[in-house]
């Protein structure tokens, strides 16, 4: 039996949680648009309580595991221009192509959901490490 070559033996053995956030983060988005179509055709479904606790959690991984310090602030602004998407009237689209206003409005909104939690994580551990 051969010897492994120690070059090629991974250095670290534990789990790389950053990736686990990307995944977490993926997986939210997909959900949030899943809940977009959903909310567009008027299913009930969409606005199911239980889908919306799913995206705030995955929103706290992403807020734990996928933001760096040095991603912080883009992290911040970009969930800050979320919020300021929202008050866009993208329902008046409806009147060109009937339900992609209302589409967009639910991807807007659930993208807030998902992404608001993370960011009340990332804002506080900012916080924390500027008073240490």
């Amino acid at each position: 039996m051969a010897k492994a070559d120690p070059k090629k033996v991974p250095v670290s053995l534990g789990l790389n949680w950053a990736q686990y956030g990307v995944w977490a983060f993926l997986v939210g988005a997909v959900i949030a648009i899943v809940m977009a179509i959903g909310s567009a055709v008027n299913q009930a479904w969409a606005t199911n309580a239980l889908l919306v606790f799913v995206l705030v959690v995955i929103g706290l991984v992403v807020g734990f595991l996928n933001v760096t310090k040095e991603e912080t602030h883009g992290f911040l602004i970009a969930a800050v221009a979320l919020l300021v998407a929202k008050t866009a009237n993208l329902s008046a689209i409806n009147t060109l192509i009937p339900l992609v206003g209302t589409f967009l409005e639910a991807v807007v909104s659930n993208a807030i959901t998902l992404v608001a939690p993370a960011a009340v994580v990332v804002a506080l551990m900012s916080v924390y490490k500027a008073l240490r």
